[in-house]
């Protein structure tokens, strides 16, 4: 060995160099290897740097072996499969708005996967031994609330229909989302497949949309509410005529000012419905206030306090049909009493034209041509007659048993209010006071209450 070689390990382990102390000493392949065996360097000899030392032409130091270095592992993370960006993209907006996306999920879809951390690979070093790789961490996220976590897989799956929420240690699904204020600017509208809450008011213009109920601890003014289940507004509506709410069970408020109201089941109101449209398929109940103004519909039962005011402010109920479809039962009923007018009439061109053609045997171009005319005519009547028949029955239909429906009134009952059950109605001209009103043989009755 030249006394002026020495092999210097690095501090990793990884790398093992040549160095001469007077690089113009001639050293071949034999020195170098029994430089390095005397070091216990075996593992990773670089051939190109051997051939350079036998060449002459290294350049010292130089690199002679070089192990490889552990892989270490991957840490465990959680990848999602559905977006749950907050922010809605410009091309996601219908208007000004549409500013908040809710990140929501139906009950047992996927939500997305947490991956196991990997263990790496081993390496090894100058010396032939092995170098354990680092392990990764599991993931912090852990499954919450309302999770599946299908281990086998790593799968996470909703529980129920709600709002995704998580943070750096654990992923949930929320049955409410939650609105610690006034909606305004900053949430925009909402639509969510659970249940919303808003602590204030919603102001005019702006729709929430909901697969479950709504709550509103505050008021609602000209805004749009639909929900699947029912709607709750603790502070009443004032909706200037512009507010809708649209419930597939029931709608419980306050008091009901300027609004239209649907309710899939009941209304219900704890003061009072002043100048408001509200149509309930089964009850509309205002037991501590009254009914003033606006048309007011129900499937089976009217219930109030008081129906009308002193004002004599023209008041509609209507029982087993609401303003909307009676509007279009005489729309229907004048197009089919116009539609038979006009057969009538066609019907007599054509009897016309025939006893002429008996009378002459024959008919000019023109008269030909009208009688043509005439029974293309009455061909398309016939088909308009049946489908104003069809959309009739299934008008009256709708209507159900009017005779198992009434209006109960605790206290007064005033006059120019209108009182309609189906096609009958009638005028009341005087005050009454704690009534019954239901219809009976045709006739609608008003009885005092026992």
């Amino acid at each position: 060995m030249i006394s002026t070689m020495e092999v210097r390990i690095s501090e990793d382990r990884l790398k093992a160099f040549i160095h001469l102390e007077d690089e113009t000493a001639e050293i071949g392949k034999e020195d170098v290897e029994a430089a390095l065996q005397g070091k216990g360097v075996t593992h990773g000899l670089r051939a190109d740097s051997l051939a350079a030392i036998e060449e002459q032409s290294a350049s010292f130091p130089v690199c002679i072996a070089e192990g490889s270095g552990p892989v270490h592992g991957e840490d465990g993370y959680i990848s999602f499969d559905i977006d749950l960006s907050v922010q809605k993209g410009m091309e996601d907006k219908e208007n000004f708005r549409e500013i908040m996306n809710i990140p929501s999920v139906h009950e047992g879809e996927k939500l997305g996967t947490i991956h196991q951390p990997t263990l790496g690979e081993k390496g090894r070093d100058v010396y032939g031994e092995e170098i354990s790789p680092r392990p990764g961490k599991p993931s912090r996220i852990r499954p919450g609330k309302n999770i599946t976590f299908e281990s086998s897989t790593g799968n996470l799956y909703a529980d129920i229909d709600g709002q995704v929420s998580y943070d750096e240690v654990r992923v949930s699904v929320q049955p409410v989302y939650q609105v610690d204020g006034d909606i305004d600017m900053k949430t925009g509208n909402l639509e969510f497949v659970g249940s919303i809450v808003i602590s204030g008011d919603v102001p005019t213009g702006y729709t929430l949309k909901s697969d479950a109920d709504i709550t509103v601890r505050g008021l609602v003014e000209g805004a749009f509410l639909e929900a699947k289940g029912s709607i709750y507004i603790e502070g009443g509506v004032s909706g200037m005529g512009k507010c809708l709410l649209k419930a597939g069970v029931d709608v419980k408020a306050s008091y009901i000012n300027q609004g239209n109201v649907e309710a899939g089941q009941d209304i219900i109101v704890e003061r009072s419905i002043v100048h408001s449209e509200c149509v309930a398929k089964r009850y509309v109940l205002c037991s501590n206030g009254g009914i003033i103004g606006g048309n007011t519909s129900s499937g089976l039962q009217v219930k109030s306090k008081e129906i009308g005011n002193r004002m004599n402010t023209p008041t509609s109920v209507y029982m087993g049909v609401n303003k909307k479809i009676k509007e279009k039962l005489e729309q229907y009923d004048r197009a089919k009493t116009m539609k038979e007018e006009e057969k009538q009439k066609l019907l007599a061109i054509g009897e016309k034209l025939v006893n002429l053609y008996k009378q002459k045997g024959v008919l000019t171009d023109k008269q030909k041509a009208l009688l043509h005319k005439q029974r293309n005519s009455s061909s398309y009547i016939d088909d308009d007659l049946q489908a104003i028949e069809e959309e009739l029955k299934l008008l009256n239909d709708s209507l159900g048993n009017i005779e198992k429906t009434s209006v109960l009134v605790d206290q007064t009952l005033y006059s120019n209010v209108q009182i309609g059950f189906g096609k009958y109605e009638r005028q009341l001209k005087s005050e009454q006071k704690h009534v019954h009103i239901y219809l009976e043989k045709g006739e609608i009755k008003i009885m005092p209450r026992s």
